[in-house]
């Protein structure tokens, strides 16, 4: 025992040295070494300074990704060294690792510089690391796993077969043919790495194979042949449109209610710089602006659309908020690797570009940047024409709001509360809190939107959110609090796993207070932390 402790102790020294003692820059390869140098169990505390050495070294790489000169080389660094410092690491560290190097893949993925044949690799081999070591780790969630893995290989462009296109073309299946044939082979090779993993297989089968069309022109006026439509159709093959970085997602079941050749326009719109659009809470001033016309002019179905945050970055401060609209609405926009990313309808004018608030008391406030981005992507909810409240305690019906503004209303159940009457502020909501199970801590016959939210009912009730928008829990730790006893019996799992993800915390005498009431900021700044 004592020479595993030594041993320890010396790789930490080690550790240290590279990152203090001499002050040199620490790279992947010099804390490679380090790591390989490590012997025997090592003590939470050194696993701490592991993982914020790996994860201080992938965070600057992600940053760097778009201006990497090499980045296939940085990518094979990258991947060796977290195939090493996992064997190091419990699962709750090496699943923090892994999830920040899948965050890494896909700044790199996303820069657009990367071969696909290079992308393939790096996939199937994060596949691997993931199917023989991460998920044989006792302890670790397999479902958060499975959950990081998507992430990749949603972005994977190994199976989005990428053409570059001019303004003006038509596109045929004689001409695509062997593109499309790589998107199928592609999908098959990502697939079967799936299918070597047991616990994998359903995310192969979730794979979406995308035809992705890099049009870099001001405008592009394309054509997809009636043949070529129904072969995407036939292989369950999207298409997606790059205009000069934003993305617009057609899914095949869109383009199975379309019959005959299909027509995409997507032409730049002038923004007046002077002007903005009145939007719920605050105005939206464009910085981008382009009309869509995909298919017929009055389709009703919608696409997929997102826009990197830096097109619409013009220098602004940290906490500016970015928005996605049309002409004449807001429209709610996940914040997600450095893109917005909404529904639209295939025509109409797309807008993107900077919100401001109109409540004048939130200026200076602490909560400021973290209320007005939830606002701005229609989460948050107001209450006056001119004041948001920040400082007062938010009542259980408002907080439910803003998650089933993240969910989403398409899940309904018939209503079964005898205080939310038809018509009444809550009403429009409240078949889908139903649904998905927003009622905890209620009666049967009620849910008391008006009743002041309380810390366990806020934690209970966003720890249920995290689950449903990820598609896996949150893993718990052992309480410590002095009133650990006070909190309620449904709420005691909720408060482990979100304390345990460092979503919430407790008071400096080691209480939890769960009774006690939040306000608005508290409650919004909670969310905007785990939507992060």
């Amino acid at each position: 025992m004592m020479k595993k402790m030594l041993g320890c102790a010396l790789c930490l020294v080690m550790l240290l040295s590279s990152v203090v003692t001499f002050g040199d820059e620490v790279t992947a390869a010099s804390l490679l070494e380090d790591v390989k140098a490590m012997s025997g169990e090592l003590t939470q505390g050194d696993q701490e300074d592991l993982v914020e050495s790996v994860l201080g070294i992938l965070n600057q790489k992600a940053s760097h990704a778009k201006m990497d000169q090499n980045q296939k080389a940085t990518i094979n660094e990258l991947q060796v060294l977290v195939d090493a410092v996992v064997d190091k690491l419990d699962a709750a560290y090496a699943t923090t690792v892994v999830e920040t190097y899948c965050d890494t893949l896909i700044a790199y993925f996303d820069s657009e510089q990367m071969a696909v044949r290079d992308i393939q690799v790096a996939t199937d081999k994060l596949i691997g690391l993931l199917g023989k070591k991460v998920v044989e780790l006792e302890g670790i969630n397999e479902e958060h796993i499975r959950a990081i893995l998507k992430e990749v290989t949603d972005r994977n462009a190994l199976i989005q077969g990428q053409v570059e296109v001019s303004y003006q073309q038509t596109l045929k299946v004689a001409d695509l043919d062997q593109m499309l044939l790589s998107v199928e082979k592609a999908y098959r090779v990502v697939n079967s790495g799936f299918n070597t993993y047991g616990s994998f297989k359903e995310l192969g089968r979730s794979l979406q194979k995308q035809l992705v069309l890099l049009a870099s022109t001001e405008s592009v006026d394309l054509t997809l042949e009636t043949d070529m439509v129904k072969r995407l159709i036939k292989d369950n093959i999207g298409v997606s449109v790059n205009h000069n970085g934003m993305m617009y997602q057609i899914p095949t079941a869109f383009l199975n209610k379309h019959i005959g050749d299909l027509k995409i326009v997507i032409k730049p719109v002038a923004v007046d710089g002077s002007t903005s659009l009145a939007v719920t809470g605050g105005t939206l001033k464009p910085v981008v602006s382009r009309e869509v016309a995909i298919g017929y002019a009055t389709n009703p179905e919608m696409i997929k659309v997102s826009v990197p945050v830096s097109a619409l970055n013009m220098g602004m401060p940290d906490n500016t908020c970015y928005g996605l609209g049309t002409q004449t609405e807001k429209l709610r926009a996940d914040m997600a690797y450095g893109k917005l990313v909404s529904e639209i309808k295939a025509t109409g004018i797309v807008v993107g570009g900077t919100y401001q608030s109109v409540y004048t008391d939130l200026a200076g406030h602490w909560a400021e940047g973290n209320i007005t981005s939830l606002l701005g992507h229609g989460i948050a909810v107001d209450r006056q024409a001119s004041l948001y409240g920040p400082n007062e305690v938010m009542t259980r019906g408002e907080f439910t709001r803003m998650l089933i503004n993240i969910i989403g209303t398409k899940g309904k159940s018939a209503n079964v509360f005898s205080d939310v009457a038809p018509g009444s502020p809550y009403s429009d909501i409240i078949e889908s809190v139903i649904y998905y199970g927003f009622t905890i801590g209620v009666t049967d016959d009620q849910f008391a939107p008006d009743t002041l939210l309380t810390r366990e009912d806020m934690v209970t009730l966003a720890s249920k959110m995290f689950e449903l928008k990820n598609g896996y829990q949150l893993d718990g730790g052992f309480l410590r609090f002095k009133d650990m006893n006070e909190i309620a019996p449904y709420a005691k799992e909720a408060v482990q796993a979100m304390e345990a993800a460092g979503y919430v915390s407790g008071y400096d005498d080691n209480t939890f207070k769960p009774k006690k009431t939040v306000t608005k900021a508290e409650a919004v700044s909670v969310i905007k932390k785990m939507l992060k």
